[in-house]
Order: C-alpha cells, then structure tokens, then sequence
C-alpha cells in the first residue's frame, strides 16, 4: 500500500489492519511533506499476524502537532509483476482507496 502525503507540511498515518479473524493491528507511521510513503504491510513487525490472511485496511489522517490539521492523503494499492521472460516490474496495476468521510 503506498500513503501519498499531498500537504507541503508533516503529518501521520494512523494504518489499522483489519483482520478477518483476529483484533486489528494498529501502528502509527510519519509522513514527510509532500511524500509518498510505502508501508509493506507484510515487512512491519505490527503487521505480522495478517501474513497469510485475509484482510482490509483503514488509513487516519493525523495532525502533527495538537494545533496543526491533518495532511491530505491519497491511498493506494499498487501490484507488480514480471513478465513471461523475466523483465522485472513489466505489469501491473493499481487501485485507489476509497474515502470514508
């Protein structure tokens, strides 16, 4: 899943993990202005008991400071793949997330 940070000021994710069969997984990661940011969901230590499981995500746009506001965010899923013959990263797609509010 990749966080674009489109604010020209920090900010934060909040990136909730919600499983299928367990308790959410949550952690908090900063977000640079003007960014964008990759968030492995598989590679995060908070993340690891989705491995192998089916699940959903909800990413929280967070101030960072109490009197700052939130960034604007952008979420989106991005797949790879290589092709037949091996050249890497030769297709793939992406979706956008949804917003909630």
């Amino acid at each position: 899943m990749l966080i674009a940070n489109t604010s020209d000021f920090a900010g934060a994710a909040r990136v909730t993990v919600l499983r299928e069969d367990g308790d959410p997984l949550v952690t908090t990661l900063p977000l640079a202005p003007n960014s964008r940011t990759n968030v492995p969901i598989g590679l995060i230590p908070a993340f690891q008991p989705a491995i192998n499981s089916r699940f959903g995500v909800l990413v929280e746009s967070l101030a960072a400071a109490p009197d700052a506001s939130p960034p604007q965010i952008v979420i989106e899923r991005a797949t790879y793949a290589n092709d037949a013959s091996g050249v890497i990263w030769s297709a793939g797609g992406s979706t956008l997330g949804t917003r909630l509010q």
